[in-house]
């Protein structure tokens, strides 16, 4: 027993850690969402006591509103219109369903009757503007001393008192699930450290090991890369990140090159290749691909060659069965022909 542990000690260390990252993991993630749901559950607390908040105020805005034109008679004094006023009540209420369905809120005391109170207080809102465009001012007055807005107040205090008392219990037990889950996370969080020293103790020897690996595969990759891609003629580089940037810059060098010579531009040079390198290339892969380059552009030019052989032989026996009778024409349209084809002088 004891020669089994001692054969296979790093690897109970390490299966202890995994498991011990697995569990903080999961715990993590479940108290992550814990966490999270509890934020948004205290954001929708918040929220719905800002649109209780916002119908009261929507009164106030109307009754100032109102007052305001009432004093002075310009469009511009009444600054809460009518229609602004029945679309911030849609807005508020619209909002209040949604939060209040989500939250399983039920039936909240006097909602309805908050809903029809601003309905009517509105209403008055509209008709005192109304009255007040047409300088009706004892109707205006008698609407005032109507003093709707106490008796929004009786329903209103009510109900705001009970969405308060519903969302303070939602942002308590929140917050006590959200300090819950946030107790949870340290405790994991303790055990790996005390756990996870010596494994890392460990892993520090390993890592260490890993470098130097690392660094030899690297030194080898830069050597390939001047003996197989490109050689630029400079020391190899001993940095892990320039080694790679040099392999990466010169792959780009090779696909770009590679697209020019698709495109059929044979005069696409390999960036970095000059006279001082050249020699150091003529085996890599920008010396080959230098190479290819030059026989293609060699193979056009052939080719061009012909195609002109071909097509002035073809142009000028056209002329000639045209005119073989007539031995004066043919010559003059021969000879014009052949100057112009050849560009002689």
């Amino acid at each position: 027993m004891n020669e089994f542990i001692r054969r296979h000690l790093i690897r109970i260390a390490i299966g202890i850690i995994s498991f011990l990252i697995l569990l903080s993991a999961s715990l993590s993630y479940y108290n992550d969402r814990v966490m999270t749901q509890a934020l948004v559950l205290k954001e929708q607390s918040n929220f719905a006591l800002r649109e209780v908040e916002r119908v009261y105020q929507n009164i106030q805005l109307m009754d100032i509103s109102g007052r305001g034109y009432a004093l002075v008679r310009q469009p511009d004094y009444l600054f809460y219109t009518v229609q602004m006023a029945r679309d911030r009540n849609t807005n508020i209420f619209h909002n209040l369903d949604s939060i209040f369905a989500v939250q399983g809120f039920e039936n909240p005391q006097r909602y309805a009757d908050v809903k029809a109170g601003l309905a009517t207080y509105t209403d008055m809102f509209a008709q005192m503007v109304n009255h007040l465009s047409n300088n009706q001012d004892s109707l205006y007055m008698d609407l005032l001393k109507k003093d709707l807005g106490r008796y929004f107040w009786e329903v209103f205090n009510p109900f705001s008192g009970d969405v308060t008392a519903y969302e303070v219990k939602i942002n308590q037990d929140a917050q006590t699930q959200y300090e819950r889950a946030s107790l949870r996370n340290r405790i994991v969080q303790l055990l790996l450290v005390f756990a996870g020293i010596p494994t890392m103790i460990f892993v520090g020897y390993r890592l260490a090991k890993d470098e130097r690996e690392r660094r030899a595969l690297l030194l080898n990759v830069a050597e390939n890369n001047n003996t197989y891609l490109f050689n630029d003629g400079k020391p190899v580089e001993s940095e892990a990140k320039s080694i790679l940037d040099g392999l990466i810059v010169e792959l780009q060098h090779a696909a770009s090159f590679v697209n020019e010579i698709s495109a059929r531009n044979y005069e696409a040079k390999w960036e970095g290749l000059d006279e001082s390198n050249v020699a150091l290339n003529e085996q890599t892969l920008a010396g080959r691909l230098m190479y290819m380059r030059d026989e293609m552009r060699r193979v056009k030019e052939e080719d061009n060659k012909r195609i002109w052989s071909t097509e002035g032989l073809s142009e000028l026996s056209q002329l000639i069965r045209r005119h073989q009778n007539e031995p004066e024409e043919l010559t003059f349209r021969a000879l014009t022909f052949l100057v112009k084809y050849t560009k002689s002088q």
